[in-house]
C-alpha cells in the first residue's frame, strides 16, 4: 500500500509541474518575459526568477517578508509594477468537486503573505 501511495504523489507532483509550467511559460510570453518562439511547454525549463523593469515573475521562491507568515513560497508570483498589483498563483488540480473547498483553502493559507506583499510594495491589490 506504501509504494502505492508514493507513486500516487510523485504522479501527481509531476502533473503538478506539468500544469506550473504551461501556466509559467503562458504568463512570461504574455509579460514579454519569454519570447513567443521559446521552447514549446514540454522543452520549457523555467528560470526561478525572471524580471523585466515592469514586471517580476518568481517560481517557487521563498518571499521575504517584514513580518513573519506561515506560508511564504506560492507556485507562482507575479509582480506587475507598472499597475502596481501582484498574483500568487497556486497550482492546484483537485477533482471537480473539491474544487470550493480547494480554492478557500488556498486563500486562507497565502492571505497573510498577500496583506505582506501589498503593504510592503505599497500595492493597490495582491490577490491569491
Amino acid at each position: 500500500m506504501k509504494k502505492c501511495s508514493s507513486l500516487l504523489e510523485s504522479a501527481y507532483l509531476e502533473r503538478h509541474n506539468q500544469l506550473a509550467k504551461v501556466i509559467r511559460r503562458g504568463i512570461a510570453i504574455k509579460y514579454t518575459l519569454l519570447d513567443k518562439n521559446s521552447p514549446p511547454c514540454d522543452r520549457y525549463k523555467p528560470e526561478p526568477v525572471l524580471e523585466s523593469a515592469k514586471t517580476i515573475l518568481c517560481c517557487n521562491r521563498c518571499i521575504i517578508t517584514d513580518e513573519k507568515v506561515d506560508f511564504n513560497r506560492s507556485d507562482t508570483v507575479l509582480v506587475d509594477r507598472e499597475n502596481k498589483i501582484a498574483l500568487l498563483i497556486e497550482i492546484a488540480d483537485p477533482l471537480t468537486h473539491n474544487l470550493p473547498e480547494t480554492e478557500k483553502k488556498i486563500i486562507r493559507k497565502y492571505g497573510n503573505l498577500a496583506l505582506e506583499i501589498k503593504n510592503i510594495l505599497k500595492f493597490n491589490n495582491v490577490t491569491v
